[in-house]
């Protein structure tokens, strides 16, 4: 039995302690919503909710009932959480009261069993399953400004294999990650960004918008309300042929 087939198993098990499959996602209230300060701006108390920040997608303002929250119910237009508060804006509407569509518990096992049994045979997936850390560098010309740290980081990340970097707050790491993606994308590479914090991959992404080295739809789905208007500018100049005001140049 290979590494794959070992971890299929091993999902298998944990989505049948999770009550098997099949299960379909639901709405769940999450409180009432206070209208705060302008139109269209409410706020919820999230204590005592299991609501997290990968499920502020899913959100809805809906009355106190549970029916037409599909058809009736107004979709979040922007929700910023701290701590305990969530801030909404979305449209008035009468004795709103916030719902989450609530994914069954077994949805992303299911989906990262799913994923893992459709990969086939590949040279870096295997290579973090054996825990097979380590590559080949990239020969790369340092970044103007990055110490030797930095540096080594952006040829690791240009190079082949698996390779851990780490580094406490504030020695660059960002940094390298806005020149490294900017590079990769540049030469028409693939990158998948993740991070336990959405503002941490929303500060990467950040530096390549303004980097302006990639092409229309090279980054997919923008969070930072910056990095979603940067698309959004380039899908318009993309789709509009525009040229820069100042320099009668193609905007870039």
């Amino acid at each position: 039995m290979g590494w794959r087939e070992e971890i299929a198993s091993a999902l298998g098990g944990w989505i049948a302690v999770e009550g098997g499959v099949g299960k379909q996602p639901r709405w769940q209230l999450v409180g009432r919503a206070a209208r705060s300060g302008d139109p269209g701006r409410y706020v919820v108390d999230l204590r005592g909710s299991d609501i997290g920040p990968e499920q502020l997608d899913s959100l809805r303002l809906a009355g106190a009932g549970s029916d037409g929250i599909e058809t009736e119910g107004f979709a979040v237009s922007e929700a910023v959480q701290n701590g305990s508060r969530l801030t909404l804006r979305v449209p008035e509407i009468d004795d709103p009261h916030l719902w989450m569509l609530k994914q069954p518990p077994t949805c992303l096992i299911e989906a990262l069993r799913d994923g893992i049994a459709r990969l086939g045979e590949h040279p870096l997936a295997t290579a973090l399953a054996t825990a097979m850390i380590g590559g080949r560098s990239a020969h790369a010309i340092d970044p103007p400004g990055f110490h030797p740290a930095q540096a080594d980081a952006y040829r690791a990340c240009l190079g082949e294999g698996v390779h851990l970097v780490w580094g406490p707050p504030g020695t660059g790491k960002t940094t390298v990650l806005k020149r490294a993606i900017g590079d990769l994308t540049a030469q028409g590479r693939r990158v998948l960004l993740v991070s336990a914090t959405n503002i941490a991959v929303d500060n990467a992404l950040l530096g390549v918008v303004r980097g302006k080295r990639h092409e229309f739809g090279d980054i997919v789905r923008p969070d930072a309300i910056e990095v979603a208007v940067g698309a959004f500018l380039t899908r318009w100049r993309h789709a509009s042929g525009c040229h820069s005001p100042s320099s009668g140049q193609r905007a870039d």
